[in-house]
């Protein structure tokens, strides 16, 4: 075997996911018996989002056991870091595949803030968004340039343009937390879900 391909199947990712959530539900219930409905399915969301941007965001890895194979496909810097900004989000409106590329880098952390928001019963301002935003997409590209850096393969690219949309989605993730914010349901499931007492 000259490589392998490290990836999160879907069978895999729901058995996964159901151990994960089974055993959170177990552990929580065992610690606090007043856990609220809410506070569990929150949680549970957002296990599946961890997990999703573990799937989409990570993976796949290559991993090359035979370094001549991996030395004759001869792959361009180019293939490792992508710095110019706005390059790849016009390549890939050119190319129309953009739906994924574009839209998949701005909604990828708009998730985060609002499941604080619900489980922390905080607001967040402008700022404080972005810098959660930076943070996080900073993070991402890190654990994306180390697994390059790794395994010598650009399994994933660190692309600046990455990084442009993560943050632009964070911004979008302001104004829907705004108008969040003014909906009763959501203003009941931000009490209920952060209300818990530990015992």
């Amino acid at each position: 075997m000259d490589y392998i391909i490290l990836d999160l199947h879907w069978p895999i990712f729901f058995v996964i996911f159901s151990i994960t959530s089974i055993l959170f539900i177990y552990f929580t219930n065992k610690v606090n018996k007043t856990i609220t409905a809410e506070y569990l399915l929150l949680r549970i969301c957002f296990i599946f989002y961890v997990l999703l941007i573990i799937k989409f965001a990570i993976l796949p890895v290559w991993i090359f056991f035979n370094a001549d194979i991996l030395k004759s496909l001869h792959i361009p810097l180019s293939n490792f870091i992508q710095h110019i900004p706005f390059n790849t989000i016009s390549s890939t409106i050119e190319s129309g595949t953009w739906t994924i590329q574009i839209l998949g880098n701005i909604i990828l952390f708009v998730p985060v803030p609002i499941f604080i928001e619900l489980t922390k019963d905080y607001t967040f301002n402008l700022k404080e968004l972005l810098i959660l935003g930076f943070k996080l997409t900073i993070c991402l590209e890190f654990a994306q340039g180390l697994i390059i850096l790794l395994t010598r393969y650009p399994s994933k690219v660190v692309d600046i343009d990455d990084i442009i949309l993560n943050v632009a989605g964070i911004v979008a993730a302001y104004s829907l937390l705004r108008i969040l914010s003014k909906v009763k349901v959501y203003q009941r499931l931000k009490q209920t879900s952060s209300q818990t007492q530990w015992h």
